[in-house]
This record gives C-alpha cells, sequence and structure tokens, in this order.
C-alpha cells in the first residue's frame, strides 16, 4: 500500500520509480503505457476529488498474466461530486454517466472529463475487469457484465481494476487515428 500523498509529483514519481521497474518486469511497450495511463488517471482522479482525505491508499499487484490496481479514499464519492450537475437524477445513473466521455465534475475548468472513459475503454477492449463502488452504487465493467446497481454504501470511493496483459490496449487504440478530435470530445 502507497498513500496518496499530494505533495508527492505523481506523473514524476510514476516515471522514475514505477515505470522502470514495470517496464523491467513487463518488457512491452504496449503494457507498461496501459499501465501508466490506467494508473495516472486513476491517481489523478482520487486527487481532485478526495479532498479532505488524507487516507487514501492505492495498491497494484501484478504478475505475467496481468496487474491489478485498487484505490480506497473516503473523500465525496463520484456521485456527491456530479450531483450538483445532474441534481435530479438517480445514483446509478450519475455513475454511469461518470464513465461517459467529456463527463466532468468540474466543467467550467480544463478537466477534459475522459479519464474514466479512457480507463473503462481501455478495460473492456483488453479483456479486463473494472469495479467501483461509491455512495451505495456499484459499477462493473467486464466482457460478461456492464451493470450499476445498489451496493452496501461507502462515503467515498473503491475503485478496482484488472489488466491482462496478453492483450494491451493503449490511449492510441482507443483514440484512433481514423477518428478526429471533434468526434472525441464533442
Amino acid at each position: 500500500p502507497h498513500a496518496l500523498l499530494k505533495t508527492e509529483d505523481i506523473n514524476h514519481s510514476l516515471s522514475t520509480q514505477y515505470m522502470p521497474n514495470i517496464k523491467m518486469y513487463y518488457g512491452n511497450d504496449r503494457v507498461v503505457s496501459m499501465i501508466f495511463h490506467c494508473f495516472s488517471e486513476t491517481v489523478l482522479n482520487f486527487w481532485a476529488h478526495a479532498d479532505g482525505d488524507d487516507q487514501s491508499i492505492i495498491m497494484a499487484k501484478g504478475n505475467r498474466s496481468g496487474i491489478e490496481i485498487a484505490c480506497i479514499d473516503n473523500g465525496c464519492g463520484i456521485i456527491s461530486s456530479l450531483k450538483h450537475i445532474y441534481p435530479h437524477i438517480s445514483k446509478e445513473k450519475i455513475l454511469k454517466l461518470a464513465f461517459d466521455k467529456n463527463v466532468s465534475s468540474k466543467p467550467q475548468s480544463n478537466h477534459m472529463g475522459c479519464g474514466l472513459w479512457l480507463i473503462k475503454e481501455i478495460c473492456l477492449k483488453a479483456g479486463g475487469c473494472l469495479m467501483v463502488y461509491s455512495e451505495g452504487v456499484k459499477a462493473e465493467f467486464n466482457q460478461h457484465k456492464i451493470s450499476f446497481e445498489q451496493s452496501a454504501y461507502w462515503r467515498g470511493t473503491i475503485f478496482y481494476l484488472y489488466l491482462p496483459t496478453n492483450n494491451p490496449v493503449t490511449p492510441a487504440d482507443i483514440l484512433t487515428k481514423n477518428t478526429s478530435l471533434t468526434e472525441i470530445f464533442d
């Protein structure tokens, strides 16, 4: 477990401390790119939304066949962070929207609202599994199931991602050269 210290430059730490070891272990640039993107997006999302929470934890465990990333916080939760934008829809629908492209809890900022969407797309195309629990709702994405349902209540967010490494998918695979930027960010 590694405390998510907000004083730490996570991209620098990932690039200099963690990713060289991951690259040495997996030996595949596409696998490293997939892991780096999903790991950094996960951490950045938690930092942006875990206001007042100094107990956030991220853990990663991998072997030759895949990597698991889990992050847990006691912050405001995905649903509460989006509720002011979608005040009249259910918690399940709010959590579902969080994984759509261009959905941001800070629409008047430089946040593009594509991080969770890209993680979900990478996970699905790679044949992985993504489960998110937030404020009494569970989202699950895998090859056989996409669901949003009630769950036990957790004030913040619990995020679990499994990525198999036999079929690495990078952001470039999602954002194909045949897709224009206006189609991605419209």
